[in-house]
C-alpha cells in the first residue's frame, strides 16, 4: 500500500506575480539584437527558467539550527538552545544562515579564530567596537547571500549610504563567526580578494570596522 501526498499548487494570483516579477527582471537596456535574438531562441532558455522555478526550495532551517548546535559544541565548546529563536523569513539569494548564540563577545570569537588561523587586529576588539546594530542579549539568527566575497553590487557604497537604502549589514561578530564557519566546511577563508566592510558596527569614533 503506498500513500500519495497531495502537493497543493500554486494559485493564478501567485502565477501573476511571477510573471510580474519576471518581466521585471527585463533591463531595459537590453540591446535590440540581444532581445531578437532571445525572441528567436526561445527554446533554448525557457526551459532553464522553468527548472530554476520548480528547483527553487526554502532551505530546512531545523537542520540548519541542529548544524550551528553541533558548530557551537565543536568550535566553542558550548552547548546551545536554540529553540525558542526566531529566524527571519527566508528571502531567496540570501542563503546562508549565521546564527549567533546567546552572550558571545566578539573576544570570544576573536579568541577561537586565533586558535584556528592567523589573525591581526590593530587593538583589542572588545573595546574598539562600541556598537552593534545585534547584540546577542539572547540567541538570534540573520540570512546573507551564501559568498566567499563581499556583495559586488555594494562595493561602491558607504556605511551612510547603505542605511538609507535600508541594507542592514551584518556587525563584525557576525562576519568573523561566517568566517570561523566557513573554515570548519571548507579549509578556506572569506575575502580573499576583496573586503567585507561591516556596516552593522561602529567604532568609538564612529567608523566602521572592515575584515579582509
Amino acid at each position: 500500500m503506498h500513500s500519495h501526498e497531495t502537493v497543493r499548487m500554486a494559485t493564478q494570483g501567485q502565477v501573476q506575480d511571477l510573471a510580474a516579477t519576471l518581466v521585471q527582471t527585463v533591463p531595459d537596456d537590453l540591446p535590440f539584437d540581444r532581445a531578437q535574438w532571445l525572441i528567436g531562441h526561445k527554446g533554448e532558455w525557457t526551459p532553464k527558467v522553468g527548472e530554476i522555478l520548480i528547483g527553487c526550495s526554502v532551505p530546512d532551517v531545523a537542520e540548519l539550527l541542529r548544524d550551528w548546535k553541533k558548530f557551537y559544541l565543536d568550535v566553542f565548546k558550548r552547548q546551545v538552545d536554540f529553540s525558542g529563536i526566531v529566524v527571519p523569513e527566508y528571502q531567496a539569494g540570501f542563503d546562508r544562515l549565521i546564527v549567533v548564540a546567546e552572550g558571545l563577545t566578539l573576544n570570544e570569537v576573536f579568541r577561537v579564530c586565533r586558535s584556528r588561523f592567523s589573525v591581526w587586529s590593530w587593538t583589542d576588539a572588545d573595546k574598539v567596537v562600541m556598537e552593534n546594530d545585534r547584540e546577542p542579549t539572547q540567541s538570534y539568527a540573520i540570512w546573507v547571500r551564501d559568498r566567499a566575497e563581499a556583495d559586488e553590487e555594494l562595493k561602491n557604497l558607504s556605511a551612510i549610504q547603505l542605511r538609507e537604502q535600508g541594507v542592514l549589514g551584518v556587525t563584525l561578530p557576525e562576519r568573523l563567526l561566517w568566517e570561523l564557519k566557513f573554515d570548519v566546511e571548507t579549509g578556506d577563508h572569506l575575502d580573499k580578494r576583496t573586503a567585507t566592510l561591516c556596516s552593522g558596527s561602529r567604532d568609538s569614533d564612529g567608523y566602521v570596522p572592515y575584515v579582509y
